[in-house]
């Protein structure tokens, strides 16, 4: 058993590059992933998001662009109404 077995990790920046690799090993590891990425790359991510749940982990996609004011807050608020829990952050976010 992993240290990250069964917990929800927020990957934001995870279409591409460090945050997709990331989000890769952590589903191998047993974490439920939540992804997130700009709206000009949704369709990556949502990729990503298939290919993880084709090999059985939970994966739930939210298209934000965290370089916007007030961006992480409606993302941690959309979350949360989803009834979602958040028990580690990956900040990969970049432009």
């Amino acid at each position: 058993m992993y240290i990250y077995d069964q917990k929800t990790v927020l990957v934001t920046g995870a279409s591409t590059g460090i945050g997709y690799a990331l989000a890769q090993e952590l589903a191998k590891k047993g974490s439920k992933l939540i992804l997130t990425a700009t709206a000009r790359s949704e369709d990556k991510l949502h990729t990503l998001a298939d290919e993880l749940k084709s090999s059985g982990t939970e994966a739930h996609v939210f298209i934000r662009d965290l370089s916007v004011i007030g961006a992480a807050e409606e993302l941690f608020n959309e979350i949360k109404s989803s009834g979602l829990d958040i028990d580690l952050l990956i900040n990969n976010a970049g432009y």
